[in-house]
């Protein structure tokens, strides 16, 4: 495939990883936004209003949720440190989204944690290609699974559907 094809074959999944990011973070897995339900904000971090042992989960999946997105970047071609303001910016998008239709809390916490999954997945990407001195065939193999992480991810949203229907 030509370096052309594979940008364009790359922007594409990194297209449908944003369309299941927001779904999961705007829809919660659902398939209609419950408008204005839950609408606050966060600005201290690290900060809840009620201890609970699920926290931990909640920051460590914001972490993974946002590895693929420095990932992506990098195969992209785009430099680390615009590649992490990107993972920020989707992000406070994302809060902000959240906040203006009321369908979840605007939280300092997320932003930091969904910025540092980006940086993880950029410094994940860098690493690999210092291990991996065949660049072309790191990027085939990461593309590769990346196309089997998003029909995953759509298969589930097709079970999901289902139990929802």
């Amino acid at each position: 495939m030509s370096e052309k094809k594979n940008k364009t074959y790359t922007l594409v999944l990194l297209f449908i990883y944003l369309a299941v990011l927001t779904w999961i973070i705007l829809f919660k897995l659902g398939f209609g936004l419950d408008l204005g339900y839950l609408r606050g904000i966060n600005l201290i971090p690290f900060h809840y209003d009620i201890e609970t042992a699920g926290h931990f989960a909640e920051i460590r999946d914001n972490v993974i949720i946002f590895v693929p997105l420095g990932l992506y970047l990098g195969l992209l071609g785009v430099k680390p440190l615009f590649s992490i303001v990107s993972g920020f910016a989707v992000s406070a998008v994302l809060e902000l989204l959240q906040y203006i239709l009321g369908v979840g809390v605007t939280d300092i916490t997320d932003l930091i944690t969904n910025t540092l999954g980006t940086a993880l997945g950029v410094l994940i990407f860098a690493v690999l290609t210092l291990i991996f001195k065949n660049r072309p065939k790191l990027e085939r193999v990461l593309r590769i699974l990346a196309t089997v992480a998003t029909l995953l991810f759509l298969a589930f949203a097709a079970v999901v559907s289902a139990f929802n229907s």
